[in-house]
């Protein structure tokens, strides 16, 4: 999976280690420069074990900076046991690794997510989405107030197993919609189009979302 670059680090990455079960943190030279750990009391439960996969990362916001933050990580992480449930986090990080606990949120426990893959961050000024545009939600509608925000940011993650590529409000993680038709978590399409195949690599531009298709060989 690909590395996140890290805002305000001038050129600084972050790199999942799948076997460590650890991101690691890399200077804009290449040098090392420390782990968000998993595991014990520092970020994971020990009885669910899981390892990060995509990964992004963006600027804090104001709540984040008053923590002590220095910039957000958004995690995939999946396990190898069927029995668990994958999951995606947002954490505010400090430059040497270490996470501002009560900043944490977590989407997880919910068949909607089978098999992460790619994240991906799109930010919206208003003027490039029009004062027409808003998201579809779950509940149907889509009149949310965020749409109305001059600025507003969506966490993209591709999902190979239920074929969808999930939005989510990237401030809260709150699931708001799905490309695809996502039939194997039984809640229907909530986007029109064909469904996706296997989609795996993602890219955000205005209105438009790019993904990658597996299974189809080609990009949507």
């Amino acid at each position: 999976h690909s590395p996140a670059v890290l805002p305000g680090t001038e050129g600084g990455i972050c790199a999942a280690d799948a076997a460590g079960r650890r991101l690691l943190l890399f200077s804009g030279g290449g040098a090392a420069r420390g782990a968000v750990l998993f595991g014990g009391e520092k970020f994971d439960d020990p009885n669910k074990p899981l390892t990060p996969c995509g990964l992004a990362a963006d600027e804090c916001n104001s709540d984040d900076v008053s923590s002590g933050g220095s910039f957000v990580l958004y995690i995939a992480e999946r396990s190898t046991e069927r029995h668990v449930l994958p999951r995606i986090s947002r954490v505010c990080v400090r430059h040497d690794g270490s996470i501002v606990a009560k900043t944490r949120k977590v989407f997880g426990s919910d068949p909607r997510l089978q098999d992460p893959q790619e994240i991906k961050l799109c930010t919206h000024k208003r003027e490039q989405l029009g004062n027409d545009f808003h998201w579809p939600t779950l509940g149907g509608g889509g009149s949310r107030e965020a749409d109305r925000e001059p600025e507003q940011t969506r966490l993209l993650v591709s999902d190979t197993t239920l074929h969808t590529v999930l939005v989510f409000d990237a401030v809260t993680l709150t699931l708001i919609c799905a490309i695809g038709d996502g039939a194997g978590a039984g809640w229907g399409g909530l986007v029109g189009g064909p469904p996706l195949d296997t989609p795996f690599g993602l890219a955000a531009h205005a209105q438009e979302v790019f993904i990658a298709e597996q299974g189809a060989h080609h990009i949507s």
